[in-house]
């Protein structure tokens, strides 16, 4: 099983789930717990792919996707159930490459990127589409360690949730499990909040009031005894 991790739902929390690549099924989950799984298991991509997930649409929600490692081809889907693909199937990258998925720009919108595993060159796109990355691409990591992408520290100054940072993690000596975009998909519960209901300014003016009143209850004045010294 590849693990898999996203706001299947939309409430603004991520939660689990994992794909049988040897059968290309889906089992998604609506909470952190074990048990069955939320959604009905459902088939989607072919054995052998490798499974992505991400915000295609930028509507909130984690949807599904899958890439075909011989010939580098995306699968994309805007909802979490079988059927064709909802973004035309597209080719990024080369075969052997490692497909991974982020919102870069910081548009909530989760487009493509792959690693070259044998140099950890990353090539990034703003779109879900073929073509030339968008950002010169760069190394970052030893060769076969396992990328990963997600927004680390959060806000980062301010309600807008800027573009995925990168890591990448050492495998275990012997493993051959494959890194798919869904391992440590961006937390992003206040943003997706605020923008599905318009109040993204209201949400920086409750930042700043809140942080104005943390800084007062810090700087408490001195005691009287104190004051002439």
């Amino acid at each position: 099983m590849d693990p898999a991790v996203g706001d299947w739902d939309g409430n603004g929390t991520t939660t689990i789930g994992a794909f049988d690549p040897a059968t290309a099924t889906w089992y998604l989950k609506n909470d952190n717990n074990p048990g069955a799984p939320s959604l009905t298991p459902f088939r989607y991509g072919a054995p052998g792919w490798i499974p992505v997930v991400g915000d295609w649409d930028g509507n909130g929600t984690t949807t599904i996707g899958v890439v075909d490692p011989t010939t580098m081809t995306w699968y994309l889907k805007n909802s979490n159930s079988p059927g064709a693909p909802d973004i035309t199937p597209f080719q990024y990258g080369a075969p052997g490459w490692t497909p991974v998925a982020g919102d870069w720009d910081g548009n909530h919108t989760t487009t493509v990127g792959v690693v070259d595993p044998t140099t950890m060159l990353w090539y990034l796109r703003n779109s879900n589409a073929p073509g030339a990355p968008d950002y010169t691409p760069f190394s970052y990591g030893s060769p076969h360690w396992q990328p990963l992408a997600g927004a680390w520290n959060g806000f980062r100054g301010g309600p807008r949730m800027s573009g995925a940072h990168l890591a990448t993690a050492v495998p275990p000596a012997g493993s051959t499990t494959r890194c798919c975009s869904g391992w440590l998909r961006r937390v992003r519960r206040l943003t997706r909040t605020c923008r599905r209901r318009g109040r993204r300014r209201r949400m920086g003016r409750v930042i700043g009031k809140e942080r104005r009143r943390r800084g007062r209850r810090w700087q408490q004045p001195q005691p009287r005894a104190m004051a002439g010294r």
